[in-house]
């Protein structure tokens, strides 16, 4: 396990970009920031990535404006945006796809369903400006982990 700063000191002693296929964020308080940094740092040509998983539910990145601009700015940059159930809370589970329209509180924010063998994870309607993704429910954080990827799972 390697820390962010590591990570970019040796992309850039190496001057080279890294590249990561997945990336896994658990630092539960942290997460958004970290992506932050990971997003700034490839647009400055010192680290590349395709897929981030991360937990949005607490941290400063991940609240209000900072967290609206994230989500724009990544959908900027070419990534698709999926929310994926938590697995714990009964609202939040998908285990029968058939019933997902019945158990998913924030269909207004979702754009398709996709399914996987064991889950299904919810694409999030990708929207045109930062003005609307400051307007957008958030309260989806709290029962969801985020999943960002340049590759469409549907």
């Amino acid at each position: 396990m390697y820390s962010i700063s590591d990570v970019i000191s040796a992309a850039e002693a190496s001057k080279q970009a890294m590249h990561f296929d997945m990336v896994k964020l658990d630092t539960d308080s942290a997460d958004c920031d970290l992506l932050r940094v990971m997003l700034d740092a490839q647009r400055a040509g010192r680290l590349k990535f395709e897929t981030a998983s991360l937990e949005v539910w607490a941290g400063e990145g991940c609240m209000g404006d900072a967290f609206a601009e994230l989500l724009f700015d990544l959908t900027l940059d070419g990534y698709i945006l999926y929310r994926t159930p938590a697995a714990g809370s009964e609202e939040s589970v998908v285990p029968d796809f058939s019933r997902v329209e019945n158990l998913d509180k924030y269909q207004e924010i979702t754009e398709r369903q996709v399914h996987l063998p064991t889950n299904t994870m919810l694409e999030l309607k990708k929207l045109e400006t930062l003005e609307e993704y400051k307007e957008l429910d958030t309260t989806w954080r709290t029962a969801n982990q985020l999943l960002i990827s340049k590759f469409s799972f549907s």
